[in-house]
C-alpha cells in the first residue's frame, strides 16, 4: 500500500513561522526582564576600579581611581565635572591630606582635584598616598547632579628613619634614676614598632644605663647614645647637686628641687623679680616690676608688703635678707630715677638708709651684707644702670673699704668671697670672684649670665641664668664645671634655699 504525503498550504506555513518567532522573542524578553519592562540602572557614582588599595606613605598608585556617573534616568553622562577630595588627618600639629590627587599630568598632586566624565560616563583620577599613616577616604561628588560617593584606601608607615627618645634632656640627683622612653618613626614621624637597640653613656662615672633605666652616679653631665642598626639618637642628662631653688617665671615665683621635682608656682603675680631667702628657708622676699614694691612670702604663697606702715618709697628693688634674718637690705627708690641702699627690719618696720651711707646724685643699689653683718656691698651707677662699679661699705665706721671695682650685682658668699657679673656695659656677663678686699679676682666658668646669681649653702656652686642657652645653670666654683637645668627655660634669677 502506498501512502501519499499531504502538503500544507503555503499560507498556513507562513503563519506558523511568524507565530514561532513571536513566541521565541517573548520568551527571551521574559527571561531578560520578568516584569516585561527595560531594566533601569540607579543614579549615582560607582567606583569602577582603583579603590581599596593598601600601600606606604608617599607611594604613587599604579592604577588610577575610575568612577562612572549615571543621572536620575540611569544614563551614563558625558561632560560632568566630578570633584575628588581627600580626608584629612593631623600630624605634628598640622592638618595633612591622607591622599594626594591629580586628574592628569602635568597637574600637581594635591588634596582635591576635579575630572570630567568621558563618552562612557567615566572620570579618572591619579592617586598618591599622603604622609600620614592612616585610613584614607576620597569623597567623590558630582555637584550638578547632586550625587556623591567615596573610595577608601589604607596608608601604612614607611621605613624606619629615626629613633625617638624622651626625655631628650633631664636632670637627676646622684643615686636617683629615671626611665628612657624609646620609639621609632618613619621620615614623616609616623610611629612604627620600636626596633631592638642599645644605649651607651659618654661618662659612666656620671650616669649609667641598664636597659631603659638611667642612674645618676656623681654630679656632672653625660650624653646617652641609643643605636638601632643605622639609626642613632643622642640625649643628655645632668646629675645635679642636692638643693631647692626659687626662680622667677613669666607669671610668678616658682620653687623646685634641682632635679626638677616638686616644681610648682608659689606666688602668682606678674613681673616678679629677684627672690631671696630668709634664713631657715621657710620665707622669702621678692620685688616687682622694673621699679616696684617688694613683698614677703611663705611657701604657700601668702604675701605681704615688705615695708609696713607708711612707705615713702616708690619701689624696693633687689631685696636681700641679712644672714641673721634681722634686716632686709634693698635698693630703695624715692622716685623713678634715683635709688640708694636701704634696709628695713624683717617685720617691715624701721625703714632707714643703710648705716654709714651718704647719699649723693648717683643711683646706688643691690646691697648684700657680709656674713658678719658689719659690711655691705653694692653698686654705684656712672652714666647708666649698666655702667657701674662696686663698693663695700663698713656700716660701723662709715668708711668705704673697697670701691671703683668694675662689676654688677655683688653676691656675698657664706665666707669672705664676693661673686659678681662682669657686664662691661651690657645686661649680662661672666661670673667673677674676688675677696672682700678685692684680691684673687678670677672668672668662674665660661658662660654669660643675667642679673641675679646666688651661692649654694656650701659655697661650692653658683646658680645663674645663662643667656646663650636661655636656661638656669649651676657652676662649680672650684672647676668652672657648668651643669644646665634642662627644665628651666622659662625661669631666671635663681635663689638657692639655705
Amino acid at each position: 500500500m502506498r501512502f501519499h504525503q499531504l502538503r500544507t498550504p503555503k499560507h498556513v506555513r507562513i503563519a506558523v513561522g511568524a507565530l514561532s518567532l513571536l513566541v521565541v522573542s517573548l520568551v527571551a524578553s521574559a527571561c531578560e526582564n520578568p516584569g516585561g519592562t527595560k531594566k533601569r540602572e540607579p543614579a549615582g557614582i560607582r567606583v569602577v576600579s582603583g579603590a581599596g588599595v593598601t600601600d606606604t606613605v608617599t607611594a604613587f598608585l599604579p592604577q588610577p581611581l575610575i568612577v562612572e556617573v549615571r543621572d536620575s534616568a540611569g544614563e551614563l553622562r558625558e561632560g560632568i565635572s566630578v570633584r575628588f577630595e581627600s580626608s584629612v588627618e593631623r600630624l605634628r600639629g598640622f592638618d595633612q591630606p591622607t591622599l594626594l590627587l591629580s586628574a592628569a599630568a602635568p597637574d600637581p598632586y594635591q588634596g582635591a582635584a576635579t575630572a570630567v566624565t568621558d563618552a562612557t560616563g567615566r572620570a579618572v583620577m591619579r592617586v598618591r598616598m599622603g604622609v600620614v599613616a592612616a585610613a584614607g577616604t576620597v569623597t567623590i561628588t558630582a555637584p550638578t547632579l547632586g550625587l556623591a560617593g567615596s573610595a577608601s584606601f589604607t596608608i601604612n608607615a614607611g621605613a624606619p628613619a629615626q629613633l625617638t627618645v624622651s626625655p631628650a634632656d633631664t636632670a637627676v640627683f646622684a643615686g636617683g634614676s629615671y626611665a628612657l622612653r624609646v620609639g621609632a618613626t618613619d621620615r614623616w614621624w609616623n610611629a612604627i614598632p620600636t626596633p631592638a637597640h642599645s644605649t651607651t653613656s659618654s661618662a659612666t662615672s656620671v650616669a649609667t644605663v641598664s636597659g631603659a633605666t638611667v642612674s645618676g652616679q656623681a654630679v656632672g653631665r653625660a650624653t646617652l647614645t641609643l643605636s638601632a642598626g643605622a639609626l642613632s639618637r643622642t640625649v643628655a642628662v645632668s646629675v645635679v647637686p642636692q638643693g631647692y631653688l626659687l626662680a622667677v617665671g613669666p607669671d610668678g615665683v616658682y620653687g623646685f628641687n634641682l632635679d626638677g621635682s616638686s616644681y610648682k608656682r608659689i606666688v602668682a603675680m606678674s613681673a616678679t623679680r629677684s627672690p631671696r631667702w630668709f634664713p631657715g628657708g621657710q620665707m622669702f622676699v621678692f620685688s616687682t616690676q622694673h621699679i616696684g614694691h617688694a613683698f614677703v612670702s611663705d611657701l604657700n604663697g601668702t604675701t605681704r608688703p615688705l615695708v609696713q606702715g607708711t612707705n615713702p618709697l616708690a619701689g624696693e628693688v633687689w631685696p636681700h635678707p641679712s644672714r641673721d634674718g634681722q634686716w632686709v637690705y634693698f635698693g630703695g627708690y624715692n622716685n623713678v630715677s634715683r635709688g640708694y641702699p636701704y634696709r628695713v627690719r624683717a617685720d617691715g618696720t624701721g625703714l632707714q638708709l643703710v648705716p654709714g651711707f651718704v647719699a649723693n646724685d648717683r643711683t646706688q643699689g643691690y646691697p648684700t651684707t657680709s656674713p658678719t653683718g658689719d659690711r655691705v656691698a653694692y653698686f654705684l651707677e656712672a652714666s647708666s644702670s649698666r655702667d657701674v662699679t662696686m663698693r663695700i661699705l663698713n656700716m660701723q665706721t662709715g668708711q668705704l673699704v673697697l670701691q671703683n671695682v668694675l662689676g654688677h650685682t655683688p653676691e656675698w658668699s657664706h665666707g669672705d668671697t664676693i661673686a659678681y657679673l662682669d657686664v662691661n656695659g651690657n645686661s649680662n656677663g661672666p661670673i667673677r670672684l674676688m675677696s672682700s678686699a678685692g684680691a684673687g679676682d678670677r672668672q668662674v666658668g665660661s658662660g654669660s649670665y643675667a642679673f641675679g646669681i646666688d651661692w649654694s649653702p656650701d659655697d661650692r656652686w653658683i646658680a645663674g641664668y645663662d643667656v646663650a642657652s636661655r636656661r638656669l645653670e649651676v657652676v662649680q666654683v672650684a672647676t668652672g664645671l657648668r651643669i644646665p637645668l634642662p627644665y628651666s627655660e622659662a625661669l631666671s634669677e635663681p635663689a638657692w634655699r639655705p
